[in-house]
């Protein structure tokens, strides 16, 4: 019979071994499982605003919102006003003054000469081609972003820049030509 149990012996660690891991592999498997399904717990408590255990805080009360009014499209724009205190001379001629543009100075010199200073949003050289339509040119002077046109006792000196073009009329003076 000894030979027998010595046979049987190794047969019955194998099995012994096979339960063993078999156990741990179905605790292992349980183990995981329960972990998963606090995980998934915990996830769903969340999902509600509160996580499980944690006393839950009432949410804040919520501020209606206004009712939303439809936008109207904006009027037209509006003519440029004049700085306070800046007008016109009677002397020269409203027909002088560019369309669009808007007045930066206004004075009388000595000697009677008016002087208009005028800033417009266009290029120079599209101020420069309607004074030089609108005036009777005897005198056109061009160079790098500045004309002079000079008309009987007018003269319009354009300078142009990035923000537009800079007009600075003057007429009249004791050395106009009548």
């Amino acid at each position: 019979m000894a030979p027998f149990d010595i046979a049987a012996a190794p047969q019955t660690i194998d099995l012994n071994r096979k339960r063993k891991r078999n156990l741990i592999l179905v605790a292992g498997m349980l183990a995981l499982m329960i972990f998963a399904l606090g995980g998934l717990l915990v996830f769903l408590n969340f999902e509600q605003g509160t996580p499980a255990g944690i006393p839950s805080v009432p949410p804040a009360p919520t501020v209606p919102m206004p009712p939303i009014t439809p936008l109207t499209p904006p009027g037209p724009p509006l003519p440029p006003t004049p700085l306070p205190g800046i007008e016109t001379p009677t002397k020269i001629d409203q027909s002088l003054i560019y369309p669009g543009s808007r007045q930066t100075m206004s004075s009388t010199e000595e000697g009677g000469t008016n002087v208009l200073t005028l800033h417009s949003e266009d290029a120079a050289s599209k101020v420069a081609k309607w004074y030089a339509a609108k005036l009777k040119v005897t005198k056109n002077v061009s160079f790098v972003g500045q004309t002079i046109l000079e008309a009987g006792d007018i003269v319009v000196v354009i300078m142009g820049g990035e923000g537009g073009a800079e007009i600075l009329i003057t007429q009249g003076g004791k050395n106009s030509k009548k």
